[in-house]
């Protein structure tokens, strides 16, 4: 049988077939190229090969491919992008952070926010230091710098 005959084959099968096939394949094959070894000749190649391997529902492939693309066409500004989109998710973990100084702030809250209901408030350290109808107002009337310490809040109509 002929490889296009293996090919309108295996395209044949359903999706879950396919990648088992595949993988198979990669498994028997171990010093077969990748996909970043590929040189296409041009940017439109990369971009293409780019576009049927989101077809065939391979993003891995398709963010080697634009990877491969933009490190030999640099200056190809939708390589670039392809490359930027088809990126794998990056987790990046921000610190935990408490503030154990409100806590008085929010005792403060608790035994007086309904005085000041439908009005933005700022406190520090469990003080009051200011009052306003917008955050806005509030920061600027008051002098008021976003702190760690400082807690600036809106008190909704109920509490």
């Amino acid at each position: 049988m002929s490889l296009q005959g293996i090919m309108s084959e295996i395209r044949a099968l359903p999706v879950e077939d396919r990648r088992t096939l595949i993988d198979l394949i990669a498994q028997t094959l171990p010093e077969s190229p990748s996909v970043a070894d590929l040189a296409l000749s041009s940017p439109e190649a990369y971009l293409a090969a780019i576009h049927k391997a989101i077809s065939e529902d391979a993003p891995g492939a398709a963010y080697q491919l634009a990877e491969r693309g933009s490190q030999l066409y640099p200056g190809n500004q939708q390589l670039s992008q392809a490359m930027h989109v088809l990126a794998p998710p990056k987790v990046i973990a921000i610190e935990n952070r408490t503030y154990p100084k409100q806590a008085d702030s929010m005792r403060w809250l608790q035994n007086h926010g309904a005085e000041y209901i439908g009005q933005w408030v700022a406190l520090r350290n469990g003080t009051l230091l200011g009052h306003a109808a917008s955050r806005k107002v509030l920061i600027a009337d008051f002098g008021i710098e976003d702190s760690p310490d400082t807690l600036i809040t809106w008190l909704p109509d109920e509490l």
